[in-house]
């Protein structure tokens, strides 16, 4: 019997790399993908130690285009890149709004 929530979060998965690996910026920020049992997304990246948790798979876009806007207006040095350890928490969906409307 086929498992069709698993396929749906395959092709949710699926189209966050492509996303990812679509725009130059992440594609040289992000190193590494991580879904644990909860279906959770955290990423992390190529340069520092910062984790973004990404959350579910769902408002993709959104939560890419608001991560860009953090990141740029946040870490506008070193290329975008936190210096210290840290972890962006995507999944309330008003934190990263409110950093970004700033």
């Amino acid at each position: 019997m086929p498992n069709f929530e698993q396929e749906k979060t395959d092709t949710q998965l699926l189209y966050l790399i492509r996303a990812l690996y679509a725009e130059p910026f992440f594609r040289a920020q992000i190193a590494h993908i991580h879904v644990d049992k909860y279906k959770q997304v955290y990423l992390y990246p190529q340069i520092g130690k910062q984790t973004v948790e990404f959350g579910s798979l769902f408002d993709i876009n959104n939560k890419l285009k608001k991560l860009k806007v953090f990141t740029m207006r946040y870490y506008p040095s070193k290329a975008g890149t936190p210096t210290s350890e840290s972890t962006l928490n995507m999944t309330i969906k008003s934190s990263v709004s409110n950093y970004a409307k700033r």
